[in-house]
């Protein structure tokens, strides 16, 4: 591994774990009194850096490692060129949300972001002739081009914003676009687009063309699902109800695959791989059975109504299964350390986002009741305060093998 790539691994772990003070602080001040900073910028910053510093650096390192070897010499200063340019300015997200909340400043090194965002899939698009054949690039490709359409529901947000042209509903509708481009667009496509590849480099082959098709082509109707509470034509919500069946199906294909070739997959991958492929796919699963059941127009005011819930499927697609599939896939790269301290601290972290998932779902349900579970606040700072801890041994030994 050059250096290059290294530095940025560690800085992504780094970013991680910025992400998990983050979460402490909120928490601790839902929890208990803590007067100073604001909560809603404090979130903002919590959200965006997760989304650029976190999830979306390490997608472009491990773009950057796999095809470094094809990109053309002017292609690749490129890219080095776009990822530090999108790592600078989710650290300026970071700081201005703090320091300033939704601002011109925030607004800028979004902006700048959004920017690199389409230079890089610009690049990447414009190199796919150079690159061997894998079938997991047109995955990435699919990601990154949604990544690009998410940035609309942003852009468009600013400038109601800027006209003083506010709708409530509009604001609504470009943030689950925002939202929904990046989590089953750009994160989603791209973690499967990986996986089918580290399957193809292992001699695995899977034909995935179709289920490319259905997970891939669907992304962009069942965007639909979020608005399901605004008025629409029946062709159209039908048209959702099928984009998600087609989806669920796609991804029921690839268990299928993974199921009849398991014994194979185990020879391939380290136990503790395995495991956390395991479980991202059991998460992703579960994701997919809750976007199934969302389909139903009362069961999605439901769950879009009451703000646990929200925040317990954004954590369950974010940590539960992106996440969690990047630890696999960094063990599987031996990225990360098989070593005691790696080991714990992964196991510390992957219990608190269950942990996590439990006790938002307790106070998701209370909640249809209108009832306040007691101290379930101080249990929420206690397991983000176990994430946080899983992730600092995980860096903490991370490091140690870099001073080797």
């Amino acid at each position: 591994m050059d250096k290059r790539f290294k530095s940025w691994i560690n800085l992504s772990l780094l970013n991680l774990t910025i992400v998990a003070c983050i979460g402490v602080l909120m928490r601790y001040k839902i929890g208990f009194d803590f007067p100073y900073l604001e909560q809603k910028n404090i979130l903002h910053a919590h959200a965006y850096f997760a989304f650029t510093g976190w999830v979306t650096h390490l997608l472009y390192t491990f773009i950057y490692y796999h095809y470094k070897q094809e990109f053309t010499q002017k292609g690749l200063r490129y890219a080095v060129m776009l990822i530090r340019t999108n790592l600078v300015a989710s650290y300026g997200i970071l700081i201005t949300y703090f320091v300033f909340g939704y601002s011109y400043q925030a607004s800028f090194f979004v902006a700048v972001t959004i920017l690199a965002s389409y230079f890089f899939v610009a690049l990447f698009l414009s190199q796919l002739r150079y690159f061997d054949h894998n079938p997991g690039t047109k995955w990435l490709a699919a990601g990154l081009i949604f990544y690009a359409c998410a940035s609309g529901g942003a852009i468009y947000n600013a400038y109601m914003l800027s006209a003083g042209t506010f709708s409530q509903k509009i604001f609504l509708a470009c943030q689950y676009i925002y939202l929904h481009f990046q989590f089953n667009g750009w994160f989603l496509l791209s973690c499967i687009g990986l996986f089918i590849g580290l399957l193809s480099r292992k001699g695995i082959a899977f034909d995935d063309n179709n289920i490319f098709r259905m997970i891939a082509y669907m992304c962009a109707p069942t965007l639909f699902l979020s608005t399901l509470w605004m008025k629409m034509p029946s062709w159209l919500y039908w048209g959702t109800v099928a984009a998600t069946v087609l989806q669920c199906v796609g991804w029921a294909m690839v268990v299928k695959f993974a199921w009849d070739n398991r014994l194979l997959i185990k020879e391939k991958f380290t136990r503790n791989t395995y495991s956390l492929f395991l479980l991202a796919a059991m998460a992703l699963s579960i994701k997919m059975i809750l976007q199934l059941g969302s389909t139903h127009p009362q069961i999605s005011k439901l769950a879009y109504g009451f703000r646990p819930i929200v925040i317990a499927y954004i954590h369950l697609v974010v940590l539960g299964v992106i996440t969690i599939f990047l630890f696999g896939y960094a063990y599987a790269m031996k990225i990360i350390p098989s070593s005691r301290l790696s080991h714990a601290g992964i196991l510390l972290f992957v219990g608190g986002i269950f942990l996590n998932e439990f006790v938002l779902m307790i106070q998701g349900v209370a909640s249809f009741s209108y009832f306040a579970v007691p101290h379930i606040n101080q249990v929420l700072v206690f397991v983000s305060l176990i994430m946080l801890a899983g992730i600092v041994m995980v860096l903490i030994a991370r490091k140690e093998i870099d001073q080797q």
